[in-house]
């Protein structure tokens, strides 16, 4: 248990890592993507802005609406995960009895646990965290981009 603890507040040290990172990238994608529009396109700087703003409303609308979906899905597998280990230790209570329904439960949550301590561990290599921080930039760059629009 003190291993899985272990990985579980290393990965979550590496994600607020990740996510300040990309939070100061952001305001520098920002700027980039801007005069990368105006060199390339030829167009005025004033433009370029509006297009990339014009880019950043409709992705921070995608991730938005990605997010929400993928929270929904998530939070869905934990309740089914959680109803299927439940129901299957009360179907061997009841069927072999209540100490066989214990062992199968201590079972199942031993391969819960193992099925999350890998993920987490996985979280841990280069091409996650190179993954990670561009994704966390670009949710920086957006969030950076809705406050200067509340502005």
């Amino acid at each position: 248990m003190i291993i899985i603890s272990f990985y579980f507040n290393l990965v979550k040290k590496l994600g607020d890592l990740t996510f300040a990172l990309g939070a100061q990238l952001a305001p520098h994608i920002r700027e980039q993507g801007t005069k990368l529009l105006t060199s390339t396109f030829k167009s005025d700087p004033k433009e370029a802005k509006d297009t990339m703003d014009g880019v950043l409303t409709v992705a921070a609308g995608g991730v938005q609406g990605f997010s929400t979906i993928y929270l929904g899905l998530e939070n869905a597998a934990r309740i089914l995960a959680k109803s299927l280990s439940t129901e299957t230790v009360n179907i061997v209570g009841h069927r072999y009895g209540n100490e066989a329904g214990e062992v199968v439960g201590n079972a199942v949550y031993s391969i819960g646990n193992l099925a999350l301590t890998t993920h987490n561990v996985q979280s841990l290599g280069v091409k996650a965290v190179a993954k990670r921080t561009a994704k966390d930039a670009g949710k920086a760059v957006l969030k950076d981009y809705a406050e200067d629009v509340k502005k």
